[in-house]
């Protein structure tokens, strides 16, 4: 069990560095602790890139209770693990995930960092590599445009639910999208899925609510406050921060009580909140 009362909190982070003691109360729906997920595996610090075969695995190696991972859906419906829009913009490949079939961009090679030789893969290859899938947590952030048609978000929630049905992720998977209708679909495919609303402000998350069931939102730390956070709690909405990018933005989001951390310092994070 993560330590819920003590978390070392840096009282001079930028004259010496040194950390202090501190008490802090963590109350959230989470048994009042916070869990660690990578964000897109190791984070964007990584000597890999996100969403890479090295990257995923090396969260859970360093003791992360899951990750995130970024999800995208190829011409045949083959569940792909990047983040950017165009795949010029990380690898040596061109054009859009959504236009291609898997065969033709499964030997994608990432740009950076240099000399990772880290390929593009998908979501099932993750699963057959990772042993002891129920011990961890899966978030999907399924990159949905707002604008995507039902034949498309159909597809899409139709692969997924077959990924996650097939590797038994029912009980310990998230799913995260900016898309209330596509969230609408996977909830009448199973309401016992975990969706989350992906929002820019905790108005819009609040209100997505009100159409489709949620177990909770994923806002940037910078975009929601502690206030919020305690507002979201009582509506039984779990919160789930991203943007912590260093040692200092990692422990104010500790503060701000939130259940789940993506985190892109994952040792650093798992360390403050290690184990009893």
């Amino acid at each position: 069990m993560y330590r819920t009362h003590l978390i070392v909190f840096i009282i001079s982070f930028f004259v010496s560095c040194k950390k202090d003691p501190t008490l802090i109360k963590i109350e959230n729906l989470n048994q009042n602790k916070i869990s660690v997920f990578g964000h897109g595996g190791l984070g964007i610090l990584s000597k890999y890139p996100m969403n890479s075969m090295e990257s995923l695995t090396g969260a859970l190696k360093l003791g992360a209770a899951g990750t995130e991972m970024d999800v995208q859906l190829s011409k045949d419906n083959v569940l792909v693990l990047y983040h950017n829009l165009k795949l010029e913009d990380a690898t040596h490949c061109y054009g859009d995930i959504r236009e291609k079939n898997w065969d033709e961009i499964k030997n994608c090679k990432y740009k950076l960092p240099l000399f990772s030789r880290a390929a593009l893969i998908n979501a099932n290859q993750v699963f057959e590599k990772v042993e002891n899938k129920s011990n961890y947590i899966f978030t999907f952030d399924c990159k949905v445009n707002i604008k995507d048609n039902t034949d498309f978000l159909m597809n899409y929630a139709n692969a997924l639910y077959m990924l996650i049905s097939n590797n038994n992720l029912l009980e310990n998977c998230f799913i995260e999208s900016y898309n209330v209708e596509f969230l609408k679909i996977l909830y009448l495919k199973n309401n016992k899925l975990k969706l989350f609303i992906h929002a820019d402000d905790y108005k819009a998350a609040f209100n997505a609510s009100k159409y489709v069931t949620l177990y909770g939102i994923t806002m940037d730390r910078e975009r929601i406050t502690k206030e919020e956070i305690e507002e979201a709690h009582k509506q039984n909405l779990h919160v789930t921060l991203f943007n912590t990018d260093s040692e200092k933005t990692n422990l104010e989001a500790i503060q701000m009580n939130p259940d789940f951390i993506q985190t892109d310092k994952v040792e650093y994070l798992v360390n403050v909140l290690k184990k009893e």
